[in-house]
């Protein structure tokens, strides 16, 4: 008998040093007999295998993140952890403020970092679309989404192009990921998509690099997103969402334009 015990200890302590770079906290005598047998060693190997936390998972447990003044929930997607939310911050990740409130001809001669909130159209009586592009979120030039200062919160980026396409192929692929990833009908800003992965794409509209206009249109809705990769001297990619559309399409245009931006896990 002192031979089998001696031979159980010795598997056990294999084990665990098999099982264990995190602790499980496993009890030994499983069964509570006061006796380490094989019925013990059975229960430690049923254990084999199984994960013994978080801490592997993309967004590490996190659920939702506060910054600057904000929410955002957080969204696994696979090997990838995302903003579930369009960005909505009115200042850099070190501090500094995001120039705001300009005209239509300082937006397009500005050459750095910018945004537009759609609560400069609301004026005296706010329509309910410009209340909804309020809510869906602010826009960036894409100086705003290269500046050196971080536009997301520590430990998250500006999207790139390779973030967008591994999303896509792990979110239904080139066909169906528009319609996957879109906002449902459900959701509290509606839409036509799923939201199967709940990252609830929405219709954050634009504003123009070239003559600076906006509006709060809902007539043909589409949403832009910035990524944080340059494709040019003056020319950056962006992604974009189709209404009548399951796909994401995806081109590049100048900096100067206002898109959505969403951040991703470092």
């Amino acid at each position: 008998m002192n031979h089998f015990l001696a031979l159980t200890l010795c598997v056990l302590t294999s084990v665990r040093v098999l099982l264990c770079q995190v602790d499980c906290e496993l009890d030994y005598d499983g069964n509570a007999d006061g006796i380490v047998d094989v019925y013990d060693v059975l229960g430690v190997l049923e254990e084999f295998g199984l994960d013994c936390g978080d801490t592997e998972s993309a967004c590490q447990g996190q659920t939702a993140i506060d910054y600057n003044g904000e929410n955002y929930e957080l969204i696994e997607i696979e090997e990838q952890c995302w903003f579930s939310q369009n960005l909505k911050t009115s200042n850099y990740t070190n501090g500094d403020t995001i120039i705001s409130g300009l005209n239509n001809q300082e937006w397009v001669e500005i050459g750095e970092g910018a945004m537009f909130s759609y609560s400069e159209n609301f004026g005296n009586d706010p329509t309910e679309a410009c209340m909804v592009q309020f809510e869906i979120g602010h826009l960036y030039n894409g100086y705003a989404a290269l500046d050196e200062r971080g536009l997301c919160p520590s430990g998250f980026r500006v999207a790139t192009v390779p973030d967008w396409e591994v999303l896509i192929q792990n979110s239904g692929g080139d066909f169906l990921a528009g319609h996957n990833l879109k906002a449902s009908p459900e959701d509290s800003i509606p839409w036509n998509g799923t939201n199967l992965y709940g990252f609830s794409a929405l219709f954050g509209h634009f504003r123009s690099g070239s003559t600076g206009n906006n509006n709060c249109s809902s007539a043909y809705p589409r949403g832009f997103y910035w990524t944080s990769t340059e494709t040019g001297f003056n020319q950056m990619q962006y992604y974009l969402f189709w209404e009548e559309l399951f796909t994401v399409e995806s081109d590049d245009t100048e900096k100067s334009v206002g898109y959505a931006v969403r951040c991703v896990k470092e």
